[in-house]
């Protein structure tokens, strides 16, 4: 029954997770300039994405040249482009960081470690295997991160680095928790 709980825990941490990042390149979008009504958030599909609505048809991030072309007609700056293309990372950070901290102040800080810990490893895997990897045998953009360093290579730089410290610190944070760890004292 605890694997059952564990397993189940772990899924909608990782499904939660991918929800909220999709939420935010769709709250980016809007506040970029895209209209609501040309965005749908796809969950079931591999990988997760914002379809947009490119002449007659959805286009997904994979068919690169109209979903590059949707992008810029309606997100007229770099930064627009920049923002929406970190829309997900930046909220499912914001949202993970405010989750473990809730956590750890109800008294969860098993549940806060968890959190902190699967969102560390969907941005490992995301970034390194996902994203960059496949970019580099690609040649071009294939994620969020290669696409932010298309578009200005030392700020993506910093964004990911920052990304990266604040990771550290959720799991430092919920793992120095009182109670996190199992009291060995009476060993």
């Amino acid at each position: 029954m605890d694997f059952l709980v564990s397993f189940l825990a772990h899924t909608g941490c990782i499904f939660g997770l991918i929800c909220v990042h999709e939420c935010g390149h769709f709250l980016a979008g809007s506040v970029g300039g895209i209209p609501a009504r040309d965005m749908r958030i796809r969950l079931l599909t591999f990988p997760q994405h914002v379809a947009l609505r490119f002449e007659n048809r959805w286009v997904s991030p994979f068919e690169l040249e109209p979903y590059l072309a949707t992008m810029s007609r309606h997100l007229v700056t770099t930064t627009r482009l920049y923002l929406y293309t970190a829309g997900g990372l930046i909220v499912e950070t914001l949202f993970s960081v405010v989750t473990v901290i809730a956590l750890v102040q109800s008294g969860w800080p098993h549940w806060a470690f968890m959190v902190a810990l699967m969102s560390s490893c969907l941005f490992g895997i995301a970034v390194l295997v996902l994203d960059i990897a496949l970019a580099w045998l690609r040649g071009h953009p294939c994620g969020d991160v290669s696409g932010l360093w298309a578009l200005a290579k030392l700020p993506t730089a910093m964004f990911v680095l920052a990304l990266l410290v604040v990771r550290v610190l959720m799991l430092w944070y919920a793992t120095a928790a009182p109670g996190a760890a199992p009291d060995r004292s009476g060993m």
